[in-house]
């Protein structure tokens, strides 16, 4: 997975970037295998906050999108709350894809069995 981490106004250490890291990679594989990318970005606003955006591509090809963003007073508040944030919005996301019916799909019915059946 493709994880860019960038700031603006501010100097993203190797700390914050590993810290960054860690913590995307473990949230996505625990919610989803198959995202391709994200991507955080830090910037410095007046008055001492500071503002995260984090925006996660989902690599499914239904072109989902996970964007969120908080504001701090720290940098690792910020982002540790929009991770959270994310973290709530892909656990919903993968809720929604579950189907909770119990129904059978297409691609895994037997279609040999079937056929068996019909000829008796």
């Amino acid at each position: 997975m493709n994880i860019s981490v960038a700031g603006q106004h501010i100097d993203i250490g190797a700390s914050l970037q590993e810290y960054v890291r860690g913590k995307i990679t473990t949230m996505t594989s625990h919610y989803f295998d198959h995202t391709t990318s994200a991507a955080v970005h830090f910037t410095k606003e007046p008055h001492k906050f500071y503002f995260c955006d984090i925006i996660i591509h989902d690599g499914t090809g239904r072109h989902t999108v996970i964007k969120t963003d908080a504001r701090a007073n720290e940098v690792y508040a910020s982002f540790d709350e929009a991770l959270a944030k994310a973290e709530r919005r892909l656990k919903k996301y993968k809720e929604k894809l579950k189907d909770h019916h119990g129904r059978v799909k297409i691609s895994e019915l037997d279609i040999d069995g079937i056929q068996d059946l019909d000829q008796e």
